[in-house]
């Protein structure tokens, strides 16, 4: 009952925040959708035809579009309003996967995953953005995206299958996804087991599942569309020509904004873990999740909803980083840390740099000298992914 009583807590706050930047970001008018611009518009037309001959990449990511259409002919209610409240509710869902994710598989203390979890609810590209943008099929593919994770890292592949053959059906990258699971397995165990071979053969399924898909989706469109076009049906080859633009120099400053100064304790943690053994599942994942977003990058625009992909992995290894800091001397600079990160976010200030130092300068005061970099519990006992049940961590410190 103290479990379910600190998890009832947590998810109400969780709730509470994310209700917060709803409330501030969703376009509360009639007819909202009218305001909208760029992909939203293809989005908001498949979900009142979920067939509908739009552009490219955009015609067959059917999934949210026609969760929305159902939404709307069974309640009555708006278009826009199902829009928003699938929009909330798989916002929602993904920052409570995340917190669970958190403490039931890395064993993370109840007030650091409370922390971190509240930072991916004000990730201004994983969820105020997309709050005042509601007619996209971004949030349920941030929620099948972190869902892939947590199953990942447990060895659930049936499952880990099932959600990226139906996430790929919302958004295609998913199947980006599908080859995390072997590398994973091939990471813990270093040679060709069983398990590497079945999760090669999932993914094989996942991408026949797909193909199969898009032929019987095309058939009912009655068009062509070719993979790896883009907004206007251009080629593989001039999309791959806009990523790399000179004109678009100004987006390695984008891919800063989507996490700001987490980038750095990213890779401080990355390192730390590594001391641990290279085989770490935080690791490959964290690799092959910015291989995954910078393949991704060549067949989209927006560098900012691409780079979304790294927010949950990211945030992970910040709060296995942070869980480090057992004191109760720790807890007021790690809400801090918290706050600047939520400030920065949210657009609160334009000195944004000031913040970002400040951040850092901290982060950096916390961890200095390097030998008082520990974990509460022995190196390597955040465990590979294993195929055994999520485990309850020990301790608490909510």
């Amino acid at each position: 009952m103290g479990v379910l009583k600190k998890r009832f807590a947590a998810w109400s706050l969780l709730f509470v925040v994310c209700w917060v930047n709803l409330v501030s970001y969703v376009p509360w008018r009639r007819d909202a959708h009218l305001g909208a611009g760029g992909d939203a518009v293809e989005y908001f037309q498949m979900s009142q035809r979920t067939f509908a001959p739009v552009d490219n990449p955009f015609a067959l990511r059917v999934l949210s579009p026609w969760l929305v259409h159902t939404g709307h002919r069974l309640t009555g209610l708006s278009p826009d309003t199902v829009w928003i409240a699938l929009t909330f509710t798989a916002t929602l869902a993904s920052v409570i996967v995340l917190h669970e994710l958190l403490r039931r598989r890395f064993a993370v203390s109840g007030f650091v995953a409370v922390v971190v979890a509240s930072m991916l609810a004000c990730t201004f590209w994983y969820a105020p953005y997309l709050f005042g943008n509601p007619w996209l099929v971004d949030p349920l593919n941030n929620l099948f995206i972190v869902l892939g994770l947590w199953l990942a890292f447990s060895g659930r592949l049936g499952w880990f299958t099932a959600v990226v053959v139906i996430g790929s059906v919302n958004k295609e990258t998913m199947l980006l996804l599908a080859p995390l699971y072997p590398l994973l397995a091939l990471t813990r165990s270093r040679r060709v087991t069983r398990e590497v071979l079945l999760g090669t053969a999932a993914v094989a399924f996942a991408a026949c599942a797909y193909f199969a898909f898009r032929t019987w989706a095309i058939a009912r469109i009655g068009a062509d569309y070719n993979l790896g076009t883009g907004q206007a049906n251009h080629s593989l080859v001039d999309n791959i020509r806009f990523a790399i633009s000179t004109a678009q120099g100004r987006d390695h400053l984008a891919i800063w904004s989507v996490l700001s100064f987490t980038w750095l304790i990213w890779l401080v943690g990355l390192h730390h873990l590594r001391r641990t053994g290279a085989g770490h599942p935080l690791i490959p994942t964290s690799a092959w999740t910015l291989l995954t977003c910078l393949l991704g990058r060549l067949m989209a625009t927006d560098t900012e909803r691409v780079f979304t992909m790294m927010v949950p992995i990211v945030l992970i290894v910040v709060a296995v980083t942070l869980d480090t800091l057992q004191s109760p001397w720790h807890r007021p600079w790690i809400v801090l840390l918290a706050a600047l990160y939520t400030a920065i976010q949210l657009r609160w200030t334009s000195a944004t740099l000031p913040m970002e130092a400040l951040a850092l300068l901290i982060f950096t005061a916390l961890f200095t000298p390097w030998h008082r970099l520990r974990h509460s519990t022995p190196p390597g006992a955040i465990s590979p992914p294993i195929p055994t049940q999520d485990r309850e961590p020990q301790h608490d410190h909510a």
